[in-house]
């Protein structure tokens, strides 16, 4: 069945996992018993998109249901080429032409002055030879080194993609100069991952490493099927993932590539006897796919409130006495009552985006929220504590800078709120944002809910929307789902809380 806008129609042991957001695929038994939830992409990360579908996992998760996600992780990236490389391009000398270009994809290495020195290759048959060769010293030697070992040698217990080769590295277009490269992971990726790996301890939650190929670049989600090109066979591209046993094992000690141990995982949903896929672990085994001390740079601490008022995109860690200050130094209307939603927190997790367009702030950031809410505020992992009662160690708060046209036009919280609740609850009375989400709450599923509202009231203990106008700033706060819990004003038998399970 394709799912309808309207989920009123599905049975109604599937809906509650379709609430926040529909899976790409869900495994049921024919009266809608969920089995498994299935995501499938081989689009690359950009930004914090990687975020993007963790929404639906969540929703797995706190349904108990199995859930499996394809996606690259490792990929090749084109992108403009920068001036110094273009002058690269241009060099007649071939030798030292290559050597350039291989130089110029091993993070933290200088290959003109490698090449001043006398060093002709670095090519060698281990890392710790290449290190001693350039001189890598110090933290710079050890991540070098990691590098080297997982994408140039090959030789790690994780098949890691290559770097591409130099003669391929670089593109005339026209008149630019593209670049073709292995993209390394960021941030955003290493979140996924050690979200998934904490997820797996509630319910079986398993990411399975589509397979990335250079000769695959241009590979695209096109109208066809597949499309075969024999004079430019690099050019073909296909919309599904490779078969099993068509690639590489990623994990060598396992010798099963992912796309079977994904239909391993399938059958064993389907019978019922799903267990985490094994080998998971190599995902977020320090250093293999991203540093170890990355987790370090997840979120910045704020040590004084007025750091709070310049903040524009990120994760913050700041203490509840700090962001209760930061509220009165923007004036922000509603902060006497936010004092309330903090109750029995210690430290806050405050998310900040800023949005200058008027278009809906759905996606990524229901996902982005989601990951937050597992990663940064749970008291615990107890897979006995169910998700929805949100138990909380530390606040999520959201704050949304809405700058240029999005101050003065974006509907983003207050608005859309008002104009939910007056479809939905016709007859209410309620004037303030509060009352209305209270009335939401009790009445409504929370897929009735818009999208641009939806996970962003149910993760978020405060909401902080401040629009920057030409002469001024106006900052105003709303209460979320989990504030209102924690208050006693919002019972867990509500109608919203209620519909995310049942």
């Amino acid at each position: 069945m394709e799912c309808p806008k309207n989920l009123s129609g599905i049975l109604e042991r599937t809906r509650p996992l379709l609430a926040l957001e529909q899976p790409d695929l869900v495994v049921s038994t024919i009266d809608g018993t969920p089995l498994l939830s299935i995501e499938i992409t081989e689009q690359q990360e950009f930004g914090s998109n990687s975020h993007q579908r963790v929404a639906r996992f969540w929703s797995a998760v706190a349904n108990n249901v199995p859930s499996a996600f394809l996606m690259p992780i490792e990929s090749y990236q084109l992108e403009k080429a920068s001036p110094s490389l273009a002058e690269t391009y241009e060099m007649k000398e071939s030798e030292h032409k290559q050597f350039m270009l291989f130089c110029s994809q091993i993070p933290r290495i200088n290959g003109k002055k490698l090449w001043e020195k006398g060093i002709r290759s670095l090519q060698f048959q281990s890392a710790d030879e290449f290190a001693d060769v350039v001189g890598l010293k110090g933290d710079n030697r050890n991540s070098t080194k990691q590098f080297y070992e997982k994408h140039v040698l090959g030789t790690s217990e994780v098949d890691h993609i290559k770097v591409v080769p130099p003669k391929e590295f670089l593109h005339k277009v026209g008149t630019s100069i593209y670049k073709a490269y292995l993209r390394t992971r960021g941030k955003p990726t290493a979140m996924v991952l050690t979200w998934f790996d904490t997820a797996s301890k509630f319910v079986p939650t398993n990411i399975f490493r589509l397979q990335s190929e250079y000769s695959l670049l241009f590979r695209t989600n096109g109208i066809e099927h597949t499309l075969e090109d024999r004079e430019f066979p690099h050019l073909s591209f296909r919309n599904l993932p490779p078969g099993p046993e068509k690639s590489r094992p990623v994990n060598k000690k396992l010798k099963i590539d992912e796309i079977k141990l994904f239909f391993n995982f399938v059958d064993s949903a389907v019978q019922g006897k799903a267990e985490n896929a094994p080998g998971r672990e190599f995902f977020v085994r320090a250093d293999e796919y991203f540093p170890s001390e990355s987790n370090l740079k997840w979120r910045s601490d704020i040590s004084r409130s007025e750091e709070v008022l310049t903040k524009a995109s990120g994760d913050f860690q700041i203490s509840k006495e700090l962001f209760i200050k930061s509220l009165e130094l923007m004036k922000c209307e509603g902060r006497a009552n936010a004092v309330s939603g903090l109750k029995d927190l210690g430290a806050l997790h405050l998310l900040a985006l800023e949005c200058s367009v008027t278009r809906g702030l759905a996606d990524p950031y229901s996902g982005m929220l989601a990951v937050r809410d597992l990663l940064f505020t749970r008291n615990s992992e107890d897979p006995r504590t169910p998700l929805t009662n949100f138990d909380r160690e530390s606040g999520l708060v959201l704050m949304v800078n809405l700058k240029g046209e999005a101050a003065y036009e974006h509907t983003f919280l207050e608005e859309e709120l008002r104009k939910t609740y007056e479809r939905l609850q016709p007859k209410g009375k309620a004037s303030t944002p509060k009352d209305q989400l209270l009335g939401l709450c009790t009445n409504v599923r929370i897929e009735s809910l818009p999208k641009n509202i939806r996970c962003h009231l149910l993760f978020s203990d405060l909401i902080i929307v401040r629009r920057h106008f030409d002469n001024e700033i106006e900052s105003k706060c709303f209460f979320g789902i989990p504030a209102l819990i924690r208050t006693g004003e919002l019972d867990l038998n509500c109608e919203i809380i209620q519909s995310v399970t049942k």
